[in-house]
């Protein structure tokens, strides 16, 4: 008997358990609140943002959290935000020791960003010499914004013109970039002769919910021209489809264990990009939720950045977001399911049942079992949902 054939009937079973015991639930008081958001990141990683945007802490609060790093286990994330907590804070202070180390990640992340900008240039000449004009995304876009903070940065995230798409790749491959793999949104292109993505060339984003190409014609609209090198271009998006892309990529990424600390930079980034001017349109972002049908993954993250940012979003404004009170449950729900198994796996807890990998990354049985949960949502109706969610939680990741 195939895998498939086994994850449809389980997935089945599953199904139908849920709907037989799915009684009357709710979401508990706080489940939603900045509270639970918090948890979704490090807790040292929280201490850090605190000291960052909150005048209040001061040098002794500091000094509690560099007592406990220990630079030989960071993460270079965690590395650049502690610098990026010194920058914004200049009235703290760090040892020498730790000024030196701190410069070495920056000096790593720029090696790195060099090297991306490398692969840029050559690739967006390529496409400049057929027409085809990608716009930049998530932080390949901030380090043209804010070409002086340092990031660490995987690869450039490329949107191509869907109807150009197929030409763009055929394009890379000449050029000599593999990809050996590929998603139905984006493929990832690796360095000639290697196995290391470099540029991200995308279709449309990744939101899940089936409307995400309509928020590619104003990307497209709203982005100027910026030079990637020997007389070749590639659009900067606006100030505002950059904090919306930064927005549901951070909702997206604190779903995945591995990429969590690919939110920090998030908060510093929205941050710039607001400020930056006194034109911000916030009603912009709105849209391209509401275009999207993204409004509560939107709402979710705005309240956890606001959480750290009180001042930084208008008053009420993701109140303002058209969203119903079940799709806001349902997608909070959905939020707390990876969180739970990821919290699981971290713990060294296996989750047989779904086949949770040990790394914290969905097994196959959990990857089958989320894209079968959002086909139900969008034929069922997010109320049925909320009940089995709730049920999978409990028949899944026990508490």
């Amino acid at each position: 008997m195939s895998i498939w054939v086994v994850c449809a009937l389980a997935a089945a079973a599953v199904l139908l358990a849920a709907v037989l015991l799915a009684g009357s639930v709710r979401i508990r008081p706080g489940q939603g609140g900045s509270g639970f958001l918090r948890e979704l990141l490090d807790p040292a990683d929280v201490d850090l943002l605190a000291v960052a945007f909150d005048r209040g802490k001061t040098q002794a609060d500091l000094d509690g959290i560099l007592q406990g790093f220990d630079f030989g286990k960071a993460s270079l994330n965690r590395v650049l935000l502690l610098g990026h907590v010194l920058e914004r804070r200049p009235d703290l202070n760090v040892p020498d020791s730790f000024q030196a180390r701190l410069q070495g990640g920056v000096v790593v992340s720029k090696l790195r960003e060099e090297k991306l900008l490398g692969h840029l240039g050559r690739v967006s000449a390529a496409f400049g010499d057929a027409g085809i004009k990608p716009v930049l995304l998530k932080g390949g876009a901030m380090l043209f914004y804010r070409p002086d903070f340092p990031r660490w940065i995987t690869d450039i995230d490329l949107m191509i013109p869907e109807d150009r798409f197929d030409e763009a790749l055929k394009i890379a491959t000449g050029l000599g970039y593999g990809f050996p793999t590929a998603c139905e949104h984006s493929v990832d292109l690796y360095e000639p002769g290697t196995r290391e993505g470099v540029v991200d060339l995308h279709r449309h984003l990744e939101l899940g919910t089936g409307r995400e190409r309509a928020f590619n014609d104003g990307l497209f609209k709203r982005g100027r021209e910026v030079s990637t090198g020997s007389g070749a271009v590639c659009l900067l998006p606006s100030r505002e489809d950059l904090v919306f892309v930064e927005l549901v990529n951070m909702f997206k990424n604190l779903t995945k264990d591995q990429a969590r600390q690919s939110t920090l930079a998030g908060f510093f980034d929205i941050e710039y990009l607001v400020n930056a001017s006194e034109s911000f349109d916030w009603a912009t972002v709105g849209g391209n939720a509401e275009k999207t049908g993204t409004g509560a993954q939107v709402r979710i993250v705005a309240s956890l950045v606001a959480s750290f940012l009180p001042d930084l979003l208008p008053k009420d404004w993701a109140g303002t977001l058209h969203v119903t009170p079940e799709e806001m449950e349902g997608t909070l729900l959905e939020l707390r399911f990876h969180h739970k198994v990821l919290a699981k796996a971290r713990d060294g807890f296996k989750a047989t049942r779904l086949g949770t990998s040990v790394q914290g990354e969905p097994g196959l049985l959990v990857s089958v079992w989320l894209r079968f949960f959002a086909l139900v949502r969008r034929l069922t109706g997010s109320r049925f949902v909320k009940r089995l969610v709730l049920r999978t939680n409990d028949l899944f990741v026990k508490e």
